[in-house]
């Protein structure tokens, strides 16, 4: 049992922004936000694709907005794996501490923040076994693939496994 978590975390509320990602248009919002959503859902049939998002940060017409889409596209593609949007604040740890999620913090450090928070309240309260975190950015993945041999041994051994990247000479939270 697994899932897929994507997240887009806005710098700052723009009340007048029509979707969860503050695309210009429809064709940016697909191109850049719904397409490898739709890819990691397609990819990974028998987990949940979860997308992230920060409520204080985002209008409720553009959470609905954006889901409408969702929704639509995942009943035209009724094999596909569901996609389900879910709000960061409704996480204990988040709520405890909203003042170090607010706009004040920068946006890059929340978002790494909330990638750990997610991870281990997902894993604590069973609601995954295996959490499984990828940037919108990051090429998307079949089960095979992510689950290969090499990184199930190291998944089984550590507990955690992360991307590496031989560029930096390090490890990368984008995957």
């Amino acid at each position: 049992k697994y899932s897929v978590n994507l997240m887009w975390v806005n710098k700052e509320l723009n009340k007048d922004q029509r979707y969860i990602h503050p695309s210009k248009n429809e064709e940016e919002l697909h191109e850049s936000f719904l397409l490898p959503i739709f890819k990691w859902a397609e990819n990974n049939q028998g987990s949940v694709v979860n997308v992230w998002f920060d409520s204080a940060l985002t209008s409720e017409a553009a959470v609905q907005n954006t889901q409408k889409i969702i929704a639509e596209y995942v009943r035209q593609h009724p094999r596909m794996t569901p996609i389900v949007l879910r709000d960061v604040r409704a996480i204990p740890k988040v709520m405890e501490h909203s003042e170090v999620f607010s706009d004040k913090t920068p946006v890059f450090f929340r978002v790494d923040l909330l990638r750990v928070i997610i991870a281990i309240h997902m894993i604590s309260t069973h609601e995954t076994s295996c959490f499984v975190y990828a940037d919108l950015d990051v090429e998307p993945l079949s089960k095979e693939t992510i689950f290969d041999g090499e990184t199930w041994h190291n998944l089984q051994k550590y507990g955690i496994v992360m991307a590496h990247c031989p560029v930096f000479h390090g490890f990368e939270n984008s995957f």
